[in-house]
């Protein structure tokens, strides 16, 4: 998990490589709670970079969700994974 304030929060991308190579992680999910469920621009571009960043250690970035109230969104049922 990454802090954040109420509307925003930084994602550290080697964070997530270290973590996921500290777990043998052969695949990741992002999960991350909002107000609405649409990914934004930057949601969107943070996936990609998460992405990029675990093929180096032949780790999938499996799908990113946002989650607003009952429902959400997976960025790559959209393409933009």
């Amino acid at each position: 998990m990454f802090p954040g304030a109420i509307n925003s929060i930084t994602i550290h991308p080697c964070k997530v490589v270290k973590s996921a190579l500290i777990n043998h992680a052969a695949v990741f999910l992002l999960a991350r709670p909002t107000g609405r469920a649409a990914p934004s621009k930057a949601e969107r571009l943070i996936a990609e970079r998460l992405k990029q960043a675990l093929e180096l250690v032949d780790t999938c970035l499996l799908d990113a969700l946002v989650i607003g109230g009952m429902d959400n969104a997976s960025i790559s049922e959209h393409g933009w994974l």
